[in-house]
């Protein structure tokens, strides 16, 4: 019996995903709004660079990117 190993398109051991078997992530459940999430060649994490995050301006943030236009101060979007 083969061996599971990264590539064989099942995620099984310590593989984050492989190939097409993304556990039953989305781009939804990884923060984003919409999108198509993928596995990194390795198995050791999602490639979300086809996910779509649309910006909702958001009361607490942890980061300016969290406040779209607006900036992150002391945890609550300022917008100029």
């Amino acid at each position: 019996m083969a061996q599971p190993e990264c590539g064989d398109g099942m995620k099984n051991g310590n593989e984050v995903c492989d190939g097409a078997d993304l556990g039953g992530e989305t781009c939804f459940t990884q923060g984003f709004s919409a999108g198509m999430l993928a596995c990194t060649p390795t198995c050791d994490a999602f490639d979300t660079s086809a996910c779509i995050d649309v910006c909702e301006p958001k009361f607490f943030c942890t980061n300016n990117a969290d406040c779209c236009e607006g900036f992150c101060v002391n945890n609550q979007c300022v917008f100029p």
